[in-house]
């Protein structure tokens, strides 16, 4: 879910979107979400008031010259953190913003595993997919007793488009929205 870095206008003001935001995680009461543009502004206000119910796993750049981190939330009495990491999707490097932060859960009702990955894809997308099913094959592979994976970011890329394409076939996963169109539970397109 991209929330809008605070920094791009002055009519992003946080304070003015965090009621609504909070508000769409009340209503849906998601277990885990990946969230893009997540600024300085936003962090605290997720931080100072989210934190007695989600956990926060949250990645910048190294130098911290990224505005913006790359944030998974997770509810904390239902999933405990087993593993994280950091990987770059482009050959800039450590300090580039276009990245994929990870981590694997352990359902704590069930003792599965899950792993989650959230990104930001660059808007010409470029090699983003091929480079995202990398990352995403390396860590299944790495942790073979995981069975579940789901990938959530702001991809810049409509299914279709080579990025997008490339990232499905070479991960095996399938575009949420056409499972729900296939069961008819999608309310919106």
């Amino acid at each position: 879910y991209n929330i809008l870095a605070a920094h791009w206008t002055e009519y992003m003001d946080v304070n003015l979107r965090y009621e609504p935001f909070k508000s769409l995680l009340d209503t849906y009461d998601p277990d885990i979400v990946g969230l893009q543009e997540v600024c300085a502004k936003w962090m605290k206000l997720i931080q100072d008031n989210m934190t007695d119910k989600y956990g926060i796993i949250h990645a910048r750049t190294p130098d911290n010259k990224n505005p913006n981190f790359s944030t998974i939330i997770y509810k904390k009495d239902r999933f405990e953190v087993v593993k994280q990491g950091l990987e770059y999707l482009t050959p800039q490097g450590p300090n580039y913003i276009r990245l994929v932060n990870w981590a694997i859960f352990k359902d704590k009702q069930t003792g599965k595993l899950v792993a989650f990955f959230n990104t930001h894809w660059d808007p010409t997308s470029g090699p983003h997919g091929a480079d995202h099913a990398k990352i995403l094959n390396k860590v299944m592979a790495d942790n073979p007793d995981v069975k579940y994976a789901f990938s959530t970011g702001d991809y810049n890329a409509k299914p279709g488009t080579e990025a997008y394409t490339t990232f499905i076939t070479q991960t095996g996963l399938v575009n949420a929205s056409d499972v729900a169109k296939a069961a008819g539970t999608l309310k919106n397109d």
